[in-house]
């Protein structure tokens, strides 16, 4: 920057306003490269004591001097915020010696080494520098009223000041918000510069709308050092920011915190890098939220079995802040930078009923974006990492809270595979229920034909107190129905249900589980090719154990699983794009600054959806919202419920017991035949081995490192395919709506040396939760003591 740029008569043209109480701006007009027009702004903020502090000075006019003296004339500090906002601190040193010069690291040499003869060479009483950042401080007086973020990351190593009385953020060129209308609103019609090409360009960069500025934020301004930019902005977004104060463009005043979540959305979806040098900062990434003071629940009349246990809720589901509890509730993010900020005023039912149970909960958890993801790192919040590998999606946050041993349970939704997946990924236990069995009223749906809550913890134990209950520990959630979720079942089809089941250990009540008498079956469809041997091993040593503790394993043959994953891909994103048409910005969501109701609807929403969406969620709306299109309904939409029915009636045939949602005639139908491996014994192809339960990986491979599925520009889109192809076996038996537990099994480590954790998958029928939680449990003793697990 140099003299020619400033404007020749700043007097008649500045703007002097009174942004709140104790800030001020002084905005003048401002040519870049002398032709496109950005706008100047230096900001006067009078501290608490009284003192001023001046952020990127401006012209020393008569008229800035006379609202210098309007607010006390004690100008204390100086701020220079970055290497290229300084050219008027030596006027105003001048006229006020008593104040200390702040800048970067680098600017007082710069400024020595200058011929402009406006550039002085004073001496800077505080340079903020990259390596003791966190420990300088200015004053009792100054670090009292700001917080401050030097973001050496930046290109043009940026210092910001946060005015904490008046929630006022204030920077130079962390963003921009163009066109500089108020700058230039004292300039003469006449002489106001006319946008050519190149201008209409730049502008289109550093505008709050669109990508541009988004882009040109991640690509060109945080390349001086990516990973201590992420972190910045993540610190910088823990600020309740109220009005934003750029030097570049129009003051910000509405909705000024999730403008700046919008713009800066790639830095806070990568803020923890995914460097191998960083693992501990990585895995502190799985909440988005805590409680600074949890409290435990008010004691339950006549209630002796409740004892408290600490709880993690990923953050698609609803929490307020429990009676009379001094914390405020935890916001519902999902993730996504569109509800950043959202709190919900209702709680999921399904936290009620174990707050009710002595839960104490703890905090949120991280999570894909709206549950869309198969790894947990498409999130506002940043990739979640269990030693330095992928922790599973998209219950990714709420697995490490329970890995770490942070709490006793955590809670996830299952929608094709989201607990069980993460469970097999971190080495713990996860359960999904039946369909139905757990309230989702407070879920925030992804598709709410296959949305489940599900349960994580250490042991089977743990899940199946809360879940079927215990004597000791009383009346499990599986009894209660909840009216305000259609999907959940009623009181009385629960107690038919029950009925239906006794004599099979369904009554909910926990009986003397054994393993002997019991028939498991192995699928032979979940026999890939791409099935880590590791895993082979670990599921055949599984069945070995079982034969030794008197079970019986057959292999029986689900022959619609090769066509159970695309029907899920189909299926899921054709009701997130149903589901997700709320967030516009308008009904939920942030909605871009400067768009006003007046606007075209269309405009409004696309701009605020482009915005606020990640790309997986952006994805699954355009392929849902396809596969629902006329043209494509009957070929995709239609034919992959057809498939999900095919599905449901493989497992109905494999099962000892029968579907009590469906047609026992229906559900016991020939099998097609032809397309079964030559390896079925031919007793299973001309009629199914009936069992009482499946036994399959969880997952095909091992957690892979993070950085893979990172990919090269730590985006989150390593390989999308890849990702997919990770739900192959949780996905059937969420299409058929069945309930499922993945135990942890230890296996070698990739390099024949040391251990690794993969997971296998109990499979039950229908409502058969109880009697499945009893065996599984049994199954997990076998395995540990085995050492299998």
């Amino acid at each position: 920057m140099s003299s020619s740029l400033i404007p020749a008569n700043p007097s008649a043209v500045m703007v002097i306003r009174d942004v709140t109480p104790n800030v001020v701006t002084l905005s003048v007009p401002f040519l870049r490269f002398g032709k496109i027009p950005v706008g100047g702004r230096g900001t006067i903020v009078r501290l608490t004591s009284g003192a001023l502090a001046v952020f990127s000075p401006v012209a020393l006019t008569p008229e800035v001097k006379a609202k210098v003296e309007s607010l006390g004339g004690n100008v204390q500090y100086l701020i220079a915020p970055d290497m290229e906002h300084h050219i008027f601190i030596s006027d105003w040193a001048k006229a006020y010696p008593a104040a200390k010069l702040i800048g970067p690291d680098g600017l007082p040499e710069k400024r020595k080494g200058m011929t402009d003869e406006k550039i002085g060479k004073e001496e800077f009483a505080v340079v903020y520098k990259a390596d003791t950042k966190r420990q300088t401080s200015v004053s009792a007086e100054f670090d009292a009223d700001f917080e401050v973020e030097y973001v050496d990351g930046h290109a043009n190593k940026e210092i910001v000041l946060f005015y904490k009385p008046e929630g006022v953020l204030i920077e130079a060129d962390l963003m921009f918000n163009l066109p500089p209308t108020e700058q230039y609103s004292r300039v003469p019609e006449a002489e106001r510069p006319k946008p050519g090409l190149l201008a209409k360009f730049f502008s289109s960069a550093q505008t709050v709308e669109g990508k541009g500025q988004k882009r040109l934020l991640w690509h060109a301004i945080s390349r001086g050092n990516r990973l201590s930019f992420n972190e910045s902005v993540q610190r910088i977004d823990k600020w309740d920011i109220k009005t934003i104060v750029p030097c570049h463009g129009d003051v910000i005043e509405k909705n000024a915190k999730g403008v700046f979540d919008l713009r800066h959305s790639e830095a806070l979806w990568q803020a923890l890098s995914h460097s191998a040098t960083q693992p501990q900062r990585r895995l502190l990434n799985h909440y988005t939220s805590q409680d600074p003071n949890p409290q435990p629940p008010p004691p339950i009349p006549n209630n002796t079995s409740t004892r408290p246990f600490t709880l993690a809720v990923k953050d698609n589901i609803a929490t307020t802040s429990p009676s009379p509890s001094p914390s405020p509730s935890l916001p519902t993010t999902c993730a996504s930078p569109f509800l950043k900020t959202y709190h919900s005023p209702i709680e999921a039912t399904i936290v009620t009923q174990l707050r009710s149970r002595g839960a104490v909960v703890i905090g949120k958890t991280n999570l894909d974006e709206f549950g869309m993801g198969s790894h947990s790192t498409h999130s506002a919040f940043g990739a979640v990492s269990h030693n330095g590998r992928s922790a599973g999606g998209s219950s990714g946050g709420s697995a490490v809270a329970v890995a770490t041993g942070e709490v006793d349970l955590a809670l996830g939704t299952d929608t094709g595979g989201s607990v069980r997946l993460p469970a097999a990924y971190t080495g713990v236990v996860g359960f999904k229920p039946s369909y139905g069995m757990v309230s989702r009223f407070g879920v925030v749906p992804y598709a709410n034909s296959l949305d489940t809550v599900a349960f994580l913890a250490t042991t089977v134990k743990r899940v199946e107190e809360v879940v079927v209950g215990t004597e000791e520990e009383g009346v499990g959630v599986w009894v209660e129905g909840d009216k305000r979720d259609p999907t959940c079942l009623s009181g009385r089809s629960r107690r038919r249900l029950a009925k239906m089941r006794e004599g099979y250990g369904g009554t909910g009540k926990k009986g003397e589980w054994g393993l002997e008498g019991l028939v498991f079956g192995l699928p032979v469809e979940y026999n890939i090719f791409e099935l880590d041997a590791r895993i082979r091993a670990a599921w055949v040593a599984a069945a070995e154990a079982l034969v030794r503790c008197g079970a019986r394993v057959v292999p029986v043959s689900l022959p619609t699983t090769r066509q159970a994953l695309a029907a899920y891909y189909v299926i899921a994103p054709a009701e997130a794009s149903s589901n997700l048409a709320k967030y516009d910005g308008v009904r939920y969501g942030t909605r871009i600054s400067g768009q006003s109701d007046a606007a075209a609807g269309g405009v409004l929403y696309a701009a605020s959806r482009d915005a606020g969406f990640g790309e997986e969620v952006k994805r699954r709306i355009l392929l849902g919202s396809y596969t629902l299109s006329s043209a494509a309904m009957d070929n995709y939409f239609l034919r992959a419920q057809a498939v999900r029915r095919l599905v449901r009636r493989d497992f109905d045939r494999v099962f000892r017991l029968g579907n009590p949602l469906v047609d026992d005639d229906e559900g016991r139908q020939q099998f097609d035949l032809s397309d079964l491996d030559e390896a079925v014994p031919m007793r299973d192809k001309l009629g199914p081995e009936e069992v009482d339960f499946l036994v399959c990986p969880t997952a095909p491979t091992t957690a892979p490192r993070l950085e893979r599925v990172l990919g090269d520009e730590g985006d989150g889109e390593g390989d999308v395919v890849d990702a997919y192809v990770n739900d192959v076996f949780t996905v059937p038996a969420s299409l058929a709506g069945l309930p499922a537990v993945s135990l942890p099994v230890g296996v070698v480590g990739e390099d024949g040396k040391g251990k690794d954790v993969a997971g296998l998958q109990v499979i039950g029928q229908y409502w058969d939760d109880a009697r499945l939680l009893g065996v599984a449990g049994r199954l997990e003793e076998v395995l540990s003591a085995r050492g299998t697990g």
